[in-house]
């Protein structure tokens, strides 16, 4: 870990040392989380979007006209919500999963298009990611009886989630556009990100853990307040 955070230091130290412009970032989006479907066979598993947001800074290095390198420093939000039934028993319960991140993206940023002063940019690069902090709440239900005698047992838990994987790693893609307004030097992108690491996280007591990735859908605006 300490190995990974002086090469990222120093890199970006260099980085932001030389380059052309710089910005700040401020966006959400919305994360799941996917896996595979064979280690939920005794469950039924509805995976829904959970709210993130992300900021921070960015640096732009023009290579050529058409062509630039964007490195950023943000603070990402990530995680997943699941609504889960045990098949043939009266359990439901729904996760959340709340995952703060130290996040440095690269990205190579290409001029597709431009009519006037609309330009469209396609985004296409990679992140690591450091591990914060993360949490867990479990809220569901036990139902215990049959017929009229039947009683619901609450199933409610909060906590702070330790021994999980510290560093994520992720593929991005996306496209931008820096309408000129009331000659404000703003963008705005949408960007994709899918995880290839695999992350063990917790379930419920003695239930084995669920292995699955990040991904996230998001939408930013960027301000450039050097140039």
């Amino acid at each position: 870990m300490v190995k990974f955070l002086v090469i990222i230091v120093f890199q970006l130290s260099l980085s932001f040392l030389y380059a052309m412009e710089y910005g700040l970032i401020l966006g959400g989006g919305l994360a799941q989380a996917y896996g595979s479907k064979d280690q939920a066979a005794d469950y039924n598993i509805e995976i829904k979007s959970h709210p993130v947001s992300r900021a921070g800074i960015f640096s732009q290095h023009n290579i050529t006209e058409n062509l630039a390198l964007i490195q950023e420093v943000l603070f990402a939000q990530k995680g997943s919500k699941q609504t889960i039934k045990v098949k043939d028993q009266p359990v439901k319960f729904d996760l959340q999963y709340d995952l703060n991140y130290l996040e440095v993206p690269f990205l190579l940023k290409y001029r597709l298009l431009q009519i006037g002063d609309f330009r469209l940019n396609s985004l296409v690069g990679f992140s690591f990611s450091y591990l914060l902090d993360a949490g867990y709440d479990i809220d569901g239900s036990v139902q215990v009886g049959q017929g009229e005698n039947v009683s619901v047992i609450p199933l409610k838990d909060s906590y702070k989630i330790k021994d999980l994987d510290e560093f994520d790693y992720s593929l991005l893609y996306g496209f931008s556009t820096e309408p000129k307004f009331l000659g404000i030097p703003i963008g705005i992108e949408y960007r994709f990100s899918l995880s290839w690491y695999k992350i063990n996280f917790p379930t419920y007591q003695d239930m084995a853990p669920v292995v699955l990735s990040n991904h996230s859908h998001a939408l930013t605006l960027s301000y450039k307040f050097w140039k």
